[in-house]
């Protein structure tokens, strides 16, 4: 009789966010893809299932359906490929908000906040437009969203309002 696994995984890039997140040591830019592949021909031999988190805007390097800064358009698109094609078949993909780092200004730009201070003290309609953005990037390059999953202590502080949006 075999156990069913379901796995969280967050963050899910074609960049690695330790480079930002954890300066003070090396951490390469790029995300191997050839990692990702690896781990979808692994759930997929072991029948894993569960959700998978997309960066939207990853590391404010700009939005995966567009041009990201530091990116080579075919490393982007590779990405993208194997999340659709091998991962998205058996998991549900959700983004991890925007950028899982800096918040986006929606008017262009980013604050000097992290996204889960932003949201802090955002009211239900930024919070609802924010939301929507992501939902909408990943709907852009086929990745239609089944949820949404909260970076950091995203809601933590004003949950109420941050459910209604």
């Amino acid at each position: 009789m075999s156990i069913p696994i379901a796995l969280l995984v967050d963050d899910g890039a074609p960049v690695n966010p330790m480079f930002f997140h954890d300066p003070p040591y090396a951490h390469d830019l790029l995300m191997p893809n050839a990692l990702l592949r690896d781990f979808a021909d692994l759930c997929r031999e072991f029948g894993v299932r569960g959700k998978f988190s997309v960066l939207p805007i990853p590391c404010c390097l700009g939005g995966i359906d567009g041009k990201l800064n530091h990116v080579p358009p075919r490393h982007l698109a590779t990405f993208l490929k194997i999340v659709k094609d091998r991962i998205a078949p058996h998991f549900d993909i959700t983004p991890e908000i925007l950028t899982h780092l800096t918040a986006y200004r929606m008017e262009g730009g980013f604050a000097h906040v992290y996204e889960d201070e932003w949201v802090a003290r955002a009211s239900v309609g930024e919070m609802t437009d924010y939301i929507a953005l992501a939902l909408e990037i990943l709907e852009h390059v086929g990745l239609p969203a089944n949820g949404v999953t909260s970076p950091w202590d995203t809601g933590k502080g004003n949950e109420e309002q941050y459910a209604k949006a």
